[in-house]
C-alpha cells in the first residue's frame, strides 16, 4: 500500500493569516445608558488574544473595563468569543470606537459586521 505523501508543508500561524473557526462579538456601551450600543462582529486567529488586544485597550487607553466575557467551543473545532464591554464616553467626542476598532485589528481579528443601535424613548410631554 502506497501512501501519498504531501506536496508541500502546512502553512505556518504566520502564513494561514485567519482561523475562520474562531469568531467573535463585542458589545459596546458607555456603562451608562444600555440603550445607544455598538456590536460588533467578525472572525479571528485566537479568540484569547483577541481578548487580551482588546482588554488591554479597554483598561489602559480607554479607562473601561469588561463587564462579561464567554469563551464557546461548537463541534470541537468552531471556537466563540461573546464581549460585553464599558466604554467611556463611547458615543463623545473623540472617538472612542476606533481605539475598539484598532485593538480588534491588533489581537488578530476581522471585523465583519458592525451595528449601531439608539433606542430612542418618547420623553415626557412639557
Amino acid at each position: 500500500m502506497h501512501r501519498k505523501q504531501l506536496v508541500r508543508p502546512m502553512p505556518t500561524w504566520e502564513e494561514q493569516s485567519l482561523c475562520i473557526g474562531a469568531t467573535f462579538s463585542v458589545a459596546a456601551t458607555n456603562g451608562m445608558d444600555d440603550t445607544r450600543r455598538v456590536s460588533i462582529e467578525g472572525f479571528c486567529q485566537s479568540v484569547d488574544y483577541l481578548f487580551a488586544s482588546v482588554q488591554d485597550a479597554l483598561e489602559s487607553d480607554l479607562g473601561g473595563e469588561v463587564l462579561m466575557h464567554e469563551r464557546q467551543i461548537k463541534s470541537g473545532l468552531h471556537e466563540v468569543l461573546k464581549l460585553t464591554v464599558a466604554v467611556p464616553f463611547l458615543f463623545g467626542v473623540p472617538p472612542q470606537l476606533e481605539v475598539l476598532n484598532e485593538a480588534i485589528r491588533t489581537g488578530g481579528g476581522i471585523v465583519d459586521r458592525v451595528r449601531h443601535v439608539w433606542l430612542i424613548q418618547a420623553g415626557s410631554g412639557l
